[in-house]
């Protein structure tokens, strides 16, 4: 055989080798043997073998980045992240979000507010002022502004509240006893009762007993929970405003803190109301009845807080003072049942003032 016809019969071999291979390629690919990324779907496959449209990834990346929260880096959905743990054997579930919010890039408050985790010196109030603040605040211009523009606002509910605190906010007790008819409804305020009655009777995975308020902030009590609606690294504060899209979210935490935490508290707590104005919501604060703490200083923090972002201050402390043993039991921080009847009509009427706003 001559060099020329050895020469030929290489280039064939190559060619038919080369052929093969992209036969094999191809039978990969459309027999859906597994892979990160398909270019059949165009969906990125992250952990416990959730599949997003990678449009939706996009969209969710650009919202979540324009926004100032205070989630991290690692709190971003990346389609070019390595999956984890993925199980392949089963088919992965295609979920495909609906709704995101186009959070405002600034926050128009009457005082910075992410970029103000710590108390601003100038406006640190005394001690003991946070116990002149009356049950039920009235609204001032920036909440009434706030609320003004959730009316127009469409990607949040006005008939929605989110609740974030402990037992003492759990949908069993609080607030849902108007709609079971367990609690008589105050005269003049039945309106009210029906406006936010689903809200009253909802669950938030943000109000749970036990719960401090960093446990809002901590994604490993979201998906990892086993609330299969969060995404991943999403945080329990930002699942809810996500999914319900709130017009306002009741903020009754400080119960369950550690001893002389109230500095770190308060940080935590600026980020909660902070990541709530993001969305357009309004933050809605409350003293707790308790001072286990010892020297009331948590609900000193809570009323600098509602001072310094300007949004209303529900003081229950105040509500319950005329209550035996101030509408606690025993133990000095669990509730009576005049306590509860008492601290429910006063989130009550203080949801009846922002209804007389937003039902307009």
């Amino acid at each position: 055989m001559s060099f020329i016809q050895k020469l030929c019969l290489l280039i064939l071999s190559a060619v038919a080798l080369i052929a093969v291979s992209t036969s094999i390629g191809y039978t990969y690919l459309t027999l859906g043997i597994p892979k990160q990324f398909s270019t059949e779907t165009k969906c990125a496959l992250i952990g416990s073998g959730e599949c997003f449209q990678s449009e939706s990834f996009l969209q969710m990346q650009v919202t979540q980045t324009n926004s100032t929260s205070s989630n991290s880096s690692q709190d971003i959905i990346s389609p070019t992240s390595q999956p984890v743990s993925i199980n392949f054997e089963i088919a992965p579930t295609i979920i495909y979000p609906t709704a995101f919010p186009t959070f405002p890039s600034t926050i128009q408050t009457n005082t910075p507010t992410t970029e103000n985790l710590i108390s601003n010196p100038a406006n640190t109030i005394p001690t003991e002022d946070w116990r002149e603040f009356p049950p039920v605040p009235e609204l001032s211009p920036n909440a009434k502004r706030i609320l003004t523009n959730i009316i127009t606002n469409r990607y949040l509910d006005t008939h929605t509240f989110v609740k974030v605190g402990d037992c003492h906010m759990e949908s069993g007790i609080f607030l849902s006893g108007y709609v079971k008819g367990s609690y008589r409804i105050p005269e003049g305020l039945e309106n009210t009762v029906d406006w936010y009655s689903q809200s009253m009777v909802t669950d938030n995975i943000t109000a749970v007993s036990g719960y401090g308020i960093n446990t809002v902030l901590d994604p490993a009590y979201a998906l990892t929970k086993g609330h299969e609606q969060c995404f991943i690294n999403e945080t329990p504060l930002d699942c809810e405003l996500r999914i319900k899209q709130p017009s306002l979210v009741l903020i009754a935490m400080g119960t369950n803190w550690i001893p002389n935490g109230e500095e770190s508290f308060e940080k935590h707590l600026r980020v909660v109301v902070s990541r709530v104005l993001e969305t357009g919501a309004l933050p809605i604060l409350a003293t707790k009845t308790d001072n286990l703490e010892g020297n009331w200083k948590i609900n000193r923090a809570i009323a600098q807080v509602a001072i310094d972002f300007d949004i209303p201050l529900v003081n229950i402390w105040s509500a319950m003072q005329d209550l035996p043993n101030q509408g606690l039991r025993s133990d000095g921080f669990h509730l009576t049942g005049d306590g509860w009847l008492r601290n429910s009509s006063t989130w009550l009427k203080t949801l009846e003032n922002v209804y007389q706003i937003v039902s307009q």
